[in-house]
């Protein structure tokens, strides 16, 4: 028997425990091979190791994006700053696809969507993928990263709200 069939509710309270983990606020983006672009909003990013330089994130299988990391074989994790509030909801779920790249401060690189003013932009090639539950995780090499201009201010997710980081301890 599994751990989820001797606790009906450990699904719940996982997403309640998750909701305490601040996480750094992401688009990531990619485009079809017609020249679509997709964006989606997430927090579940992180480096994978540094020999090869790679990342790793987590697609929803229902989500838009999920197609187009199918079938291209490039995405950028734009990672972003305190002050891209407007882009992280325009890029959540429950928004309209196309109005996403309807705000001001999209560019391109290497054929990518990138996002000025980002903390810092991670162009990658596709490496790997696997399926969990509801997900894909997708491993993608790191082929080129952007630093932003900025301080070091991103923007944040916790207990269902954007924040940005307090004081250093």
């Amino acid at each position: 028997m599994s751990q989820s069939q001797l606790e009906p509710d450990v699904g719940m309270s996982l997403k309640v425990a998750m909701r305490r983990m601040a996480s750094a606020v992401s688009i990531v983006t990619a485009v079809d091979a017609a020249g679509e672009r997709a964006a989606m909003t997430a927090t579940s990013v992180t480096s994978l190791t540094l020999d090869p330089p790679s990342m790793l994130v987590c697609i929803n299988r229902n989500a838009r994006i999920h197609r187009f990391l199918e079938a291209a074989g490039n995405f950028c994790i734009n990672i972003l700053a305190a002050d891209q509030i407007v882009h992280a909801q325009a890029c959540g779920g429950g928004s309209v696809p196309g109005e996403r790249f309807a705000i001001p401060g999209w560019d391109e690189k290497a054929g990518i969507p990138v996002l000025d003013g980002a903390q810092a932009a991670i162009l990658c090639r596709q490496k790997s993928r696997m399926t969990f539950g509801t997900h894909d995780i997708v491993i993608g090499e790191v082929m080129k990263v952007l630093i932003g201009n900025t301080d070091v201010d991103p923007l944040l997710y916790i207990d269902g709200s954007y924040a940005r980081v307090g004081e250093k301890i």
